[in-house]
């Protein structure tokens, strides 16, 4: 939330706290304590932003997340979506 973001000095995001094995964000390289930014070139402030940037793409489709790690390493991760449930 905007309060944890200041108090940390980061953006606003979704912090991955857990990645599924043998899915397609294990498989993509993202890691736990990622905190995704932006999906496709739009930004994403929280988890309702994500589902409904996801939603619009179907099993098999290739998104580019924007992502930050470590506080301060900006990168950009392609994942190829699976099933729903399994980012």
């Amino acid at each position: 939330d905007e309060n944890t973001a200041k108090l940390y000095n980061i953006p606003m995001g979704v912090l991955v706290k857990y990645i599924y094995e043998d899915s397609p964000a294990e498989d993509s390289g993202l890691k736990i304590m990622d905190l995704i930014v932006g999906i496709n070139g739009e930004n994403v402030y929280n988890m309702d932003d994500l589902m409904e940037i996801v939603s619009k793409y179907k099993p098999g489709d290739e998104i580019t997340l924007k992502v930050i790690r470590d506080e301060d390493q900006k990168m950009e991760i392609k994942v190829t979506l699976g099933n729903r449930g399994k980012m």
